[in-house]
């Protein structure tokens, strides 16, 4: 295994040659040696592995007798609301953010929410990659489908003052990322006309990265804001 995919906030790599089943199955038993979770939160984004190790990840925590709960298809920000205000050990997120299609990557946050980093988990489990797989639990864990965007919605509208917002007109470039299902349920029913940019999931990022660090990302952005005088 290449341990140069752990970093200081993230594990991340190259599909499939530094990140496979195979090596998230070792991470999977890792992460229960490091953190014993009673629970795990799972999330994923649009890019096209993501489901492969999904599903690598949740056989071996149930194996191990470790709860599941799956978000299914979210942004990071619902990785961080869920453990913000729910009781689940953790939360992982199969996500490489901003990263090339061919890349992948694990994100870990305990409840409250914190952050794992490589000083307080992350280093720990890679030093754990060589142990012996724990045994399989008397009674495997349960997988649980969940959706908690309505309450996400609810949670960021009480934070502002809806009835001050006023019409405007909007353009969102999502970059075939997880924005193209978050901006579409943020703005519902609000007074704001929306001209969508890229909104389908596309984990090959058929129009750009969404990345917008890069300026040549926004080009179409920018034309789109002057065109329709936004």
């Amino acid at each position: 295994m290449d341990l140069s995919i752990f970093k200081d906030y993230d594990i991340r790599g190259i599909y499939p040659d530094q990140l496979n089943a195979d090596v998230v199955k070792k991470i999977a038993y890792a992460i229960v040696r490091k953190f014993s979770p009673k629970s795990i939160a799972m999330c994923r984004d649009m890019r096209l592995s993501g489901k492969e190790l999904r599903d690598a990840m949740v056989e071996v925590f149930v194996s191990l007798g470790v709860d599941v709960y799956d978000a299914g298809l979210v942004g990071t920000e619902i990785q961080y609301f869920i453990a913000g205000t729910k009781p689940y050990d953790l939360v992982l997120m199969l996500s490489a953010s901003h990263n090339p299609p061919q890349y992948n990557g694990i994100k870990l946050v305990q409840k409250g929410p914190i952050a794992v980093t490589s000083e307080s988990g992350l280093f720990a489990i890679r030093d754990l990659l060589n142990e012996n797989p724990l045994p399989n639990a008397e009674t495997p864990g349960k997988v649980t489908d969940i959706d908690v965007m309505d309450e996400w919605k609810d949670k960021i509208r009480s934070l502002v003052n809806l009835s001050s917002f006023k019409p405007l007109k909007v353009v969102v470039d999502a970059g075939n990322g997880m924005a193209g299902k978050l901006i579409p349920k943020a703005f519902e029913d609000l007074p704001f006309e929306v001209k969508s940019l890229f909104m389908d999931l596309d984990g090959t990022f058929p129009n750009h990265v969404p990345n917008p660090l890069i300026e040549s990302n926004n080009i179409t952005l920018i034309e789109t804001v002057r065109k329709e005088k936004a």
